[in-house]
């Protein structure tokens, strides 16, 4: 397992904080696997939401052609990218998203 948590989170603007986090799972890049788990802190699942109207504590998803889907924001941004693209899946995400099932390229 690996737990990236190195930096604190920019929340304003994430982007350096993702990066150092993508380089450090570029440099154990070797050491992953199918049963490797990565998990980023400060990473949470990031939408646009809008309150249902007449219901105080309710919101629903914006789903709109021009909203963003969710996605993974703060310092698992570009991890989140990276490790799909190695075949990982995301194996858990609340403000911490985890990753398995690493394959070697």
């Amino acid at each position: 397992m690996f737990f990236l948590d190195s930096c604190e989170v920019e929340w304003i603007d994430p982007g350096e904080s993702s990066a150092h986090h993508l380089k450090e799972i570029k440099c154990v890049k070797s050491l992953l696997n199918e049963k490797t788990i990565v998990v980023v802190d400060d990473s949470p699942i990031m939408c646009f939401l809008s309150q249902v109207e007449g219901q105080e504590n309710k919101f629903e998803a914006i789903e709109q052609p021009l909203a963003t889907k969710p996605y993974i924001g703060g310092k698992g941004s570009l991890v989140h990218k990276y490790a799909i693209s190695m075949g990982a899946k995301l194996y858990f995400s609340h403000y911490q998203p985890a990753w398995t099932g690493f394959k070697k390229n």
